[in-house]
């Protein structure tokens, strides 16, 4: 049966929520401190920036996917995989390019290198530094097919009972399951191949989303208020303590406020998200980073790089200067708009081009047939 045009739009709430994700991700690489304040804005970020789009993969996740996990699973590691190996094979082809503008401080590739490295992201590893931000895809798809596991679990549970109260205990024991490990491997410094004892902290987070989704009454909550209150508690909890989240560290602050404070964080940016439909020209905006956040995750670090080796030679730095990473400069929040900006008009200008491209072969084809 074929979707409805309901079905198959896009839910730009959603999509707000991951641009914020993203942007937080970017703020958290380049600003420090909140300009003529003193909030410590990247700790501030840290709180919540990756847990937002495990909640948004919750969110909308559709329960018929349990059905065949296989399906699921096997869909989003295809699609991850593609990007990932593409932008792997690019930043790996263009590494010595990189190296040779102080982009990058690091070994010269040698042709062995480079095919090693090549290979190693056909199984989700990459040696640049610049796509540092990819060690959260890997967390993503565990967490994402374990949910989805436990998921059709619960509800096959639930089936033989024929009880929605089977299925509840279900998903109650999953979620206290899935929370204790992952407290237990991060608070004892656990480490994991490819930081997977962070899914276990994730796949919690993603049942919260779903479970939001089916609560159709917390939607009045979201709104402005709700962002400047939380956003004043989570300034108030960063700004008179040492609390701060750094889960490449398996570091979470106090453990036993991790999911509290994350939860508060996310609650704090769908009231953002919800605000930001409500204007025009921002509710465009943020549903287009937010469908295309993975472009700006892996690019993002390169902008920031060119704005430094641009600046140095302006300046008449040296070339130890430009590579420092992730940035040479206390630009702060300039950075994050100049590398959105620039990220922005990229991606639209390779769409357009695509499009013309496309109806330029589409067109062809037509006069070849006539």
């Amino acid at each position: 049966m074929k979707k409805t045009e309901s079905e198959k739009k896009r839910d730009e709430t959603v999509d707000a929520l991951k641009a914020i994700g993203i942007i937080s991700v970017i703020i958290g690489h380049t600003a420090e401190v909140l300009p003529l304040t003193r909030l410590k804005l990247g700790a501030f970020v840290y709180l919540y920036h990756i847990m937002v789009f495990f909640f948004a993969a919750g969110y909308v996740f559709d329960e018929n996917s349990a059905d065949k996990p296989y399906v699921y699973i096997g869909k989003r590691v295809f699609r991850i995989f593609l990007l990932y190996v593409g932008y792997n094979t690019l930043f790996v082809l263009l590494h010595n390019f990189f190296r040779s503008v102080s982009i990058i401080r690091a070994d010269a590739y040698s042709i062995n290198d480079i095919l090693i490295f090549l290979a190693a992201g056909t199984v989700f590893q990459t040696n640049e530094t610049m796509l540092g931000a990819f060690w959260f895809l890997p967390v993503y798809l565990v967490s994402s097919a374990v949910f989805c596991i436990l998921f059709h679990a619960c509800r096959l549970l639930s089936s033989f009972g024929s009880d929605r109260r089977v299925f509840t205990a279900a998903v109650t024991v999953s979620i206290l399951l899935c929370c204790s490990l992952g407290l237990y491997y991060n608070t004892r410094g656990m480490y994991l191949s490819y930081h997977i004892q962070t899914s276990f902290l994730a796949v919690p987070v993603m049942f919260a989303g779903w479970l939001t989704k089916k609560c159709r009454r917390l939607e009045p909550l979201y709104c402005r208020w709700g962002y400047i209150l939380s956003g004043l508690v989570l300034y108030f909890l960063i700004a008179f303590s040492d609390y701060r989240v750094e889960l490449t560290a398996n570091h979470l602050g106090n453990p036993v406020l991790f999911f509290p404070v994350t939860l508060l964080g996310i609650y704090f940016c769908m009231c953002l998200s919800k605000t930001l439909q409500k204007h025009r020209c921002l509710q465009r905006l943020s549903t287009f980073i937010g469908k295309n956040s993975f472009h700006y995750m892996a690019l993002h670090l390169l902008f920031i790089k060119t704005m430094d080796v641009l600046l140095t030679c302006l300046m008449g730095g040296s070339r130890e200067t430009a590579s420092v990473f992730p940035h040479s400069y206390n630009l702060g929040l300039t950075y994050t708009a100049v590398s959105v900006a620039c990220i922005t008009v990229i991606i639209k200008g390779f769409f357009r081009a695509a499009d013309i491209l496309r109806k330029m072969v589409i067109d062809s084809g037509h006069s070849v047939d006539r």
